[in-house]
């Protein structure tokens, strides 16, 4: 699968088919949704057993191809991610226009001059192209693609 350095929209439904069977095969239903699997606890066990047979299942197949997926997604031209998340705040005036890429930079993260992201700006800091439908003001040509099927 990682043989090219890509995954494919392909490849990837495969790695969440895989990483669902093994969860189900735990004992738990498992629904394919478009943000991701959707794991039920009809067994009424503890949530951290949940979490404990989804997170085995997933090391082998999800966590492998997941993050190198959304970020092939979210930045096919491999940009700076900060740039590319300065704009997003830069166009959903977060930021004046004249805020740098070296002020964002060195911006405390953890005490940023901003107030908490809402709204359209609220994807900015996690999926700045807005690919998974966080910001809706985005137009197509801007970046936002479905997650499967969008080119």
């Amino acid at each position: 699968m990682l043989e090219d350095g890509v995954v494919t929209d392909q490849e990837y439904l495969e790695a969440e088919q895989i990483a669902a069977r093994c969860v189900e095969d735990a004992g738990f239903p498992v629904e394919i949704l478009e943000e991701g699997l959707k794991v039920s606890n009809v067994l009424d066990k503890p949530q951290s057993e949940v979490n404990a047979v989804y997170k085995k299942c997933a090391q082998d197949t999800l966590d492998v191809v997941g993050d190198l997926y959304f970020n092939m997604k979210t930045n096919p031209d491999n940009q700076d991610w900060n740039l590319l998340v300065l704009n997003c705040m830069k166009k959903f005036k977060v930021v004046d226009d004249n805020f740098t890429l070296d002020q964002f930079k060195a911006v405390d993260i953890e005490n940023p001059p901003w107030p908490k992201l809402s709204g359209d700006a609220y994807g900015c800091e996690t999926d700045p192209t807005g690919y998974s439908g966080d910001q809706p003001d985005l137009e197509p040509g801007e970046g936002f693609k479905m997650r499967t099927g969008g080119q």
